[in-house]
């Protein structure tokens, strides 16, 4: 059903509309409380990755959870060791590897595939946007 082209899905999946239309919270807002105001992410990466041994042992798991199969939870904390430790080749290439499987295995229409995808050429450059990543046209970096 991808033809015509327009029958795509481009926004919103049952992944993500079924669960706001059942907890009746439409929206980011899942009904916790602590989830108004939450601590800074490097903040909280850096806590629960001390609390887990450090950045190795985060990506030592990852890399179990990876072969046996459980690439979206390897990828998860693959995100908490950079964020962790942004420097992190390990983690960098592991979840480089992770987010194409990733995007592979959840086609879940063309809004979240391509969301996968331009995330994997900013990895390289540690950073959340790259203007020197080789997918960037040249005229975005001057």
């Amino acid at each position: 059903m991808i033809d015509p082209p327009y029958t795509v899905p481009m926004y919103g999946t049952p992944f993500t509309d079924v669960p706001e239309y059942f907890t009746g919270w439409v929206s980011w807002f899942g009904g916790d409380a602590t989830d108004l105001f939450p601590s800074l992410p490097a903040d909280k990466a850096r806590r629960m990755v001390e609390l887990m041994g450090g950045a190795d042992a985060v990506v030592t798991t990852a890399e179990r959870d990876h072969e046996a199969g459980n690439h979206q939870l390897a990828a998860e904390l693959t995100q908490l060791a950079l964020r962790a430790e942004p420097g992190h080749d390990d983690a960098r290439l592991l979840k480089q590897e992770l987010i194409s499987i990733v995007a592979d295995l959840r086609r879940r229409g063309i809004g979240f595939r391509s969301l996968h995808e331009s995330s994997i050429p900013l990895l390289p450059a540690g950073a959340w946007c790259s203007m020197s990543s080789p997918r960037w046209p040249s005229s975005f970096a001057s």
